[in-house]
This record gives structure tokens, sequence and C-alpha cells, in this order.
């Protein structure tokens, strides 16, 4: 990565994890009182692990819908990804993200994705940073 990796803050690390589906950020967070600890995953994978889960299910039907929100999802991080090569001042910087996406560590084999404000985190921690050449495939729900 050509950029300063930063992680100063929990939108920070959201925004890398959302670039680069091989960055592993793994966390420890505390949002309504309750401690979650998994993989940030980008808003990309997020949504292809959501429509996966709802072409498996019994609302199969509803799968189109979610495969098009997926293609926004890809044309906005496409988006980001020019405005981060042109820079300022001839591009607008991408917006700081307000969701965090992650694939939450399961003891019990079934892990499961998340979806949250980061204005509810009360506190994180990072567990692991690095890059994984295979990262974890979420199973679907």
């Amino acid at each position: 990565m050509e950029a300063e990796l930063k992680l100063n803050s929990l939108a920070e690390a959201v925004s890398l994890a959302d670039g680069h589906d091989g960055l592993r950020i793994d966390v420890m967070l505390l949002a309504g009182g309750r401690q979650i600890s998994g993989r940030l995953i980008s808003e990309v994978r997020y949504r292809q692990t959501t429509a996966s889960t709802v072409r498996a299910g019994n609302a199969a039907g509803a799968a189109p819908m979610f495969d098009k929100i997926t293609e926004l999802v890809e044309q906005r991080r496409a988006e980001n990804e020019r405005r981060n090569r042109v820079g300022p001042p001839h591009s607008a910087p991408p917006a700081t993200p307000t969701y965090a996406h992650l694939l939450e560590a399961s003891s019990e084999g079934h892990p499961r994705t998340w979806c949250f404000p980061i204005a509810a985190v009360s506190a994180w921690a990072i567990e692991a940073y690095g890059f994984d050449p295979a990262p974890p495939e979420p199973a679907a729900e």
C-alpha cells in the first residue's frame, strides 16, 4: 500500500477494510454493552454475504434486489479509489464511513456478519493487523 496507514480511529480502520478485502484488521468492540470480536470486512463483502444468505433461504426471489445493492456499493468503492488516486484539490476526499461491517469470531463455528453505526461503539481495540492472502469466507446464515 502506498498511502500511510493510519489507525487513529475506528472510522480510519473501517475505511482501510472497505478498500482492501485482503487487509486483516481483527478488533474487539464494545457496543451497546456487548463485547464483539471479529474481523472488519468491506461493505462490498458484507453485501455479497447478505445476498448469498437471501439466495440460500426461502426469499431467493428477492436476491436480485440485494445483488443490485452490492453493485451500487462496488461502484461507490471504485469511486472512492479514484478519489484517493486523484487526491485534492482535484477530487473531494472519500466520505468518512458511518457504519462498520464485522465478521464475528464464533466458537460455535457459525460466524455472523454485523453492520452497525460506528457511533454506537464505545470502545475498541485492535487484536491483529496485517494482510491475509485468503480471508475467511462468512458462512451463509
